[in-house]
């Protein structure tokens, strides 16, 4: 391990010894707020906190417009960032074609500021973001992706334009408690878009991948990513009635690359097929929305959360469809779709690992896209942002 990176990793060990420390403070004084019956009054101007800021955030103490004074200005989660980067990682609003600007592929020129040009001190406000916006799970994730981004350049030896830390982020817009802002991610197989609105959050689109997903030799071997993803897509297709089963089945074999909404295909619309979950069993219905929830818990606790309730509330009218064999050692792909929620797995053909395949052109569990996406016109909040525009004017 290197000196940059066991600093890098010290510091954030000891930031999460940190923010546990203060998340059990906060707790504790939410439970005493609810002893003495002030829970959800604000400490500060004594109105009531909002409902949706409560749902988020359980343990709040202050109504949204007080702790954007107490936070100055809101830049709670990027304040350091903004300091440690200065302008230069800034996109002058929210709504710019620059949210568009992302590709899960290795050779994209991207914007914004490299893992691998920054400082120790920028790679841990970096990471710091990334720890205050995902979940223990999400950004273990993100960081394992990166590290197997290592291990494929060490198996092509190709350093210029793979690795661990050539991974990208962008501040859209100025953070602030009540106007529109956001962040993205970008670099191969690791794709992070991230809009916030006051207490409102949109994590898509959102993309997780990897080839290889298990590494078998090398710095980071033994890391290994979305074994869940892929194990209980397959459980959840096993777990339909054959009737069930024969509707969710579009095609028993799988010979290509199905992905529908990776890069570019911001607008698409696909129409729902499959098997449609108003028919399945309870227990049928429950399986499915923990496999959706695997996704969308990526996301910081709080906002997972209420993802999840409107995901549930449209569990009628959610579908899965499948392509691909149903056994352990089967390749496939697997689609849950709902007027909310869009999500896809996809084993897919070798691409930089194609010369250690027999047969480059089939599928490989060695090489696996997901993608996550809110429907109708809400990926990077947009339905959220024609909204507050509706209703705020702007200059």
């Amino acid at each position: 391990m290197d000196e940059i990176q066991y600093a890098s990793e010290r510091d954030l060990a000891i930031r999460n010894v940190d923010r546990e420390s203060s998340l059990l403070r906060d707790v504790k004084g939410a439970l005493r707020r609810i002893h003495d019956g002030s829970f959800g009054t604000c400490i500060e101007c004594e109105s009531m906190i909002s409902p949706r800021r409560l749902a988020a955030v359980p343990w709040a103490s202050r109504c949204i417009q007080c702790q954007e004074v107490a936070d100055g200005d809101g830049q709670e989660r990027t304040e350091s960032v903004s300091a440690t980067f200065g302008s230069g990682l800034l996109c002058q609003s929210s709504p710019l074609p620059e949210w568009r600007k992302w590709m899960n592929q290795h050779f994209y020129v991207r914007q914004g500021v490299s893992f691998q040009e920054m400082t120790v001190a920028q790679r841990n406000a970096a990471f710091g973001l990334l720890e205050a916006s995902l979940s223990a799970r999400g950004l273990k994730l993100t960081r394992d992706i990166m590290r197997l981004n290592e291990t494929l350049a060490e198996l092509i030896n190709d350093h210029e334009f793979l690795g661990e830390w050539l991974y990208f982020i962008t501040v859209m817009g100025k953070p602030s408690a009540s106007e529109p802002w956001g962040f993205q991610l970008d670099g191969h197989h690791a794709i992070v878009n991230y809009f916030v609105l006051g207490d409102q959050v949109v994590m898509t689109p959102f993309f997780a991948g990897s080839e290889p997903v298990t590494a078998a030799s090398g710095k980071y071997k033994g890391v290994s990513i979305l074994q869940d993803e892929q194990n209980r897509g397959l459980d959840m297709l096993l777990a339909l009635d054959k009737a069930q089963r024969a509707k969710a089945v579009l095609n028993p074999n799988k010979s290509a690359n199905y992905n529908l909404t990776e890069a570019f295909k911001d607008n698409v619309v696909l129409d729902y097929t499959g098997a449609r979950a108003a028919d399945f069993s309870e227990p049928a219905r429950k399986q499915l929305l923990d496999l959706v929830d695997l996704y969308v818990g990526n996301m910081d606790e709080g906002h997972a959360r209420i993802k999840m309730d409107e995901v549930a509330r449209h569990i009628g009218r959610t579908w899965f469809a499948w392509i691909g064999g149903a056994d352990s050692s089967a390749v496939y792909y697997y689609r849950v779709h709902s007027p909310v929620i869009l999500i896809e797995f996809d084993h897919q053909r070798p691409a930089n690992l194609a010369r250690f395949v027999k047969d480059p052109n089939l599928p490989t569990r060695q090489h696996i896209h997901c993608v996550l996406r809110t429907p109708n016109g809400n990926d990077y909040g947009k339905d959220i942002l024609r909204q507050h525009y509706q209703t705020h004017a702007h200059a």
